[in-house]
């Protein structure tokens, strides 16, 4: 939306901005490819099954595609097969449950794409991670399970512009379904880990 690309915008003054978010299905979008310069990442795959509440596997096959604007960094997060591409390329961006799929599956392409880069492309591990409204936190959580577990530093920013009381069932962030890992977190203070 307009308060990430603006953020985005004042931010490139002083840092390199990357912004990584589903699809939409924009990639299919001439004008937007164009526009971007749109190109799939290379040697990039995020694939394997979540499991379901009903406890059915659920095959999902994930890309990204990377362009710039504007010196902003984009990375439209997109689905390689049918049913994958169901829920990420999905022109509506807020839905109920289509969202909660699409989130979902975003979080697994981006816990995936961070251990890509830490093998591939270490010089693009980003120094600060911002998750911009609610929907991204699954995402960020797995990002930051990633860094707590390879020993590296990174913040995590959390901007959140809406709060609203929707109950969703603890299976949807579990690891099962999205890739977060059920584990104790510990947070430093005064100097003592609780």
């Amino acid at each position: 939306g307009s308060a990430v690309a603006s953020l985005a915008k004042a931010l490139t003054k002083d840092l390199d901005v990357c912004i990584f978010m589903p699809s939409h299905g924009r990639h299919n979008d001439v004008r937007l490819r164009e526009k971007l310069a749109l190109k799939e990442v290379t040697g990039f795959i995020s694939q394997g099954g979540r499991r379901g509440v009903d406890g059915n596997i659920y095959p999902y096959r994930i890309g990204i595609e990377e362009g710039h604007f504007d010196g902003i960094s984009y990375f439209l997060v997109k689905g390689l097969d049918q049913t994958t591409s169901q829920w990420l390329d999905d022109w509506q961006i807020y839905d109920g449950g289509g969202t909660y799929q699409k989130i979902s599956l975003f979080a697994r392409a981006m816990k995936e794409y961070l251990y890509f880069i830490l093998r591939a492309r270490p010089e693009r591990r980003p120094d600060v991670v911002h998750a911009n409204d609610w929907h991204s936190i699954p995402a960020a959580v797995t990002l930051k399970q990633v860094f707590m577990e390879q020993s590296i530093s990174v913040p995590l920013v959390l901007t959140i512009h809406l709060l609203s009381y929707k109950g969703l069932s603890w299976h949807y962030i579990s690891e099962d379904w999205c890739g977060i890992k059920d584990e104790p977190h510990y947070v430093s203070m005064d100097g003592v880990k609780r």
